[in-house]
């Protein structure tokens, strides 16, 4: 079985459907997390991050459309969760009134399992791709000499911008001590290990879309070969405020989505 590592959000009031949908999902390789009312749905988006909800339509305390209505609400126009209502049968003002509320779409109960999975992978990844394109048209650097370019690195990490987040994070900590680690082989003369570490972020840099650090590293590496300590000294510098330059714009990246989800679990 397949892990997709989507994370579903199942909202019914009977605990007999949410045994089953569990089994489902399950077996489907989703995570999983319930609601039963309308308004335990909305609290749930609200705290947590999830790719997609089956939502049904008449529950008490809070029906599926209000529910629906409220987390559009929320989002704002800032995300958008995939919400797929569950229904005893489709008709032509039902399925309007779902799409009025800000609903994506319908799957009538009792559903085929194969039919289930396929739409929940089809609206989650259509979903991934508009979030993808809004997110690159809201960040994007048209300056070709920004130090970020996300454009060129989201292919590297199948387009998935949260994704792409949670390996920005990571790089953008171990930064620091990678400087650090450079000034102490250079202070050492350690000019072979600085090449090879020069040499290894180059490619990581380059990997994340960080084309000016990824070429200061380059010449760092060459620079090291030779040994010419006035040269890797110049260099040094030069990565250490390419650095920060970095740290700048990526701050810009991950601030666009703190406030709207979470990194992938």
């Amino acid at each position: 079985m397949e892990n997709k590592k989507y994370k579903i959000l199942f909202v019914d009031d009977d605990y007999l459907t949410h045994r089953m949908m569990g089994l489902v999902l399950a077996e489907g390789g989703y995570l999983y997390d319930k609601a039963y009312n309308g308004v335990e749905a909305v609290e749930a988006v609200q705290s947590q991050r999830f790719d997609l909800i089956l939502m049904d339509l008449q529950m008490p305390i809070m029906d599926g459309y209000e529910a629906a209505r409220r987390i559009r609400a929320w989002e704002a126009g800032n995300s958008h969760i995939p919400i797929v209502a569950l229904t005893a049968m489709v008709i032509d003002d039902e399925v309007q009134l779902c799409l009025d509320t800000g609903m994506d779409g319908c799957i009538v109960k009792p559903f085929d399992t194969a039919q289930l999975f396929q739409l929940i992978d089809s609206h989650i990844e259509k979903s991934i791709k508009s979030t993808s394109a809004l997110n690159l048209h809201e960040i994007r650097l048209e300056d070709e000499n920004s130090p970020l370019n996300i454009q060129a690195a989201l292919p590297r990490f199948g387009n998935d911008i949260h994704t792409y987040q949670v390996f920005l994070k990571d790089f953008l900590q171990m930064l620091p001590d990678k400087m650090e680690q450079f000034r102490t082989m250079f202070i050492s003369s350690k000019f072979q290990s600085l090449s090879e570490s020069a040499h290894n972020l180059k490619g990581v840099a380059a990997s994340m879309g960080a084309m000016q650090l990824s070429a200061l590293a380059s010449k760092l590496d060459q620079q090291s070969r030779i040994g010419e300590s006035r040269l890797i000294k110049e260099s040094l510098d030069e990565c250490d405020q390419a650095v920060l330059s970095l740290q700048e714009d990526a701050m810009k990246v991950l601030s666009t989505f703190s406030n709207n989800r979470d990194t992938i679990e």
